[in-house]
């Protein structure tokens, strides 16, 4: 009895989970190929490698939308047994709420080990993959200069080439904004552009360079000036899981992660609110279900907005909140 019980509603659980967990991932995969669509605009990328991009991005996406699509869906399972009368069969079991929703709990906790493994290991490292990538064709975009083309950098200097050579460039022409206010200029006969190691050389030869400040400019002549570009690619180091959580400019990930691994488990009760009584309240359980999960996440964004770890009692302040309201509920019946 109590196993047929239990596939009976996890049965009425996955008919309402893959549907709504399928739609928000497409919606967020919509989302992330726009993200990575913007990218070309500095970066040259084929579809392969956008593809590879949206790949490290699902643990993030997953990490976005299982938790919420995994509540909702317990809300309008339990909502559905109710309407359909099925849940006063069960109650005439002698089957307490407590016994229907350890399935749910355990499902809850099997998702949010999973979860965990995602945002806190799978994600660290494909997050280093998709910088390694994304730096990478920066890095080649700076060496693949184009003859013609305007608005190409080579580190914080505006870069155009007149003529492109098998080995080198002809009429280079530089500038850079200085932060006193004062500006640079400078114009080369020809250019060699190296990647050394990952450090790349600019070599411009037979120059002029103008330094233009207020009331005066200066000219240099040159017969030899070098720029040197440290490679992204060079600079990212990988040094594990704990070094990665460590770095401050995480922090907020790392709380958003935790967050979301507690929602599974602590939103059980609040999804208890979806068994009702058809002709006693009517059924508001979507409303219901969108509001509490905005209730949850919204606080704890804002309140997280400094990456502060106090952020987590807002988790525990919710779980009292949601069970008092259905103990409350339960006074109506």
């Amino acid at each position: 009895m109590r196993g047929l019980l239990d596939r009976y509603l996890l049965v009425n659980l996955w008919g309402s989970f893959f549907p709504l967990f399928g739609s928000l991932v497409l919606i967020a995969s919509v989302v992330s190929f726009v993200q990575i669509a913007s990218y070309s605009s500095i970066i040259k990328t084929t579809l392969s490698e956008m593809a590879l991009l949206y790949v490290f991005q699902l643990p993030e996406i997953v990490l976005y939308t299982l938790p919420v699509s995994f509540f909702v869906a317990v809300m309008i399972s339990l909502s559905k047994l109710s309407s359909d009368l099925e849940m006063v069969v069960i109650f005439g079991f002698k089957v307490g709420v407590l016994r229907i929703m350890r399935p749910f709990m355990l499902v809850a906790v099997v998702l949010a080990l999973i979860l965990a493994l995602l945002g806190f290991m799978v994600s660290a490292k494909s997050d280093y993959l998709r910088r390694e990538i994304i730096y990478a064709k920066r890095d080649d975009a700076q060496i693949n200069i184009r003859a013609g083309e305007f608005g190409q950098r080579f580190g914080d200097w505006l870069l155009f080439v007149g003529e492109e050579g098998r080995e080198d460039y002809k009429g280079i022409a530089l500038y850079s904004r200085g932060g006193n206010g004062g500006e640079r200029f400078i114009v080369s006969d020809r250019a060699q552009m190296r990647n050394d190691g990952g450090l790349l050389t600019l070599n411009l030869l037979n120059g002029r360079s103008y330094d233009i400040s207020e009331g005066s400019i200066r000219q240099i002549d040159f017969e030899r000036m070098r720029f040197n570009e440290n490679s992204r690619v060079r600079e990212l180091q990988y040094d594990g899981i704990a070094a990665h959580w460590q770095n401050p400019d995480y922090k907020r990930k790392l709380i958003w992660t935790i967050l979301s691994v507690m929602f599974l488990p602590l939103s059980m009760p609040a999804a208890m609110l979806g068994i009702h009584h058809p002709r006693v309240v009517k059924n508001y359980t979507g409303p219901t279900a969108l509001a509490l999960s905005v209730l949850f996440f919204i606080p704890a964004l804002l309140v997280g907005k400094n990456g502060g770890f106090w952020t987590l009692l807002v988790p525990l302040i919710w779980f009292l909140f949601t069970f008092w309201l259905y103990k409350t509920r339960l006074k109506l019946y």
